[in-house]
């Protein structure tokens, strides 16, 4: 039986691609990042935890670092998750605000280029 959705010609050309193989450099150096940035997001709660104990209020400063780190945590999964091609920072800036309203540069860098066209040969 042969499946419609999978040309072998196809699947050899993604195999192939240079392009598959970045991207996939790019998400273990993002997986790495994010196991990191982990840590640092619990150290920001500590901090928050301990500033609210002792003070009554959260420190802003560290609020506002962990809001941006949030964001860009976000931005990671969102390319991790094929859901954009955009590299987060340290490709691109450091997001400020939540995600719906961190502004992106039009000019990102892309983990891969897209192939244009149908079919045509390379």
């Amino acid at each position: 039986m042969s499946n419609p959705d999978f040309n072998t010609e196809e699947i050899k050309t993604h195999v192939k691609s240079r392009n598959t193989w970045v991207r996939l450099l790019y998400m273990v150096i993002f997986l790495f990042f994010a196991w990191v940035a982990s840590f640092v997001f619990g150290v920001v709660i500590l901090v928050l935890w301990l500033w609210q104990l002792f003070t009554g209020k959260p420190n802003p400063q560290v609020r506002e670092f962990g809001q941006s780190l949030s964001t860009w945590g976000y931005q990671v999964l969102s390319f991790l998750s094929f859901n954009t091609e955009e590299l987060p920072f340290p490709f691109d800036t450091w997001p400020q605000g939540t995600p719906a309203n961190a502004p992106r540069k039009s000019s990102k860098k892309k983990a891969a280029k897209k192939k244009t066209g149908s079919g045509g040969g390379a």
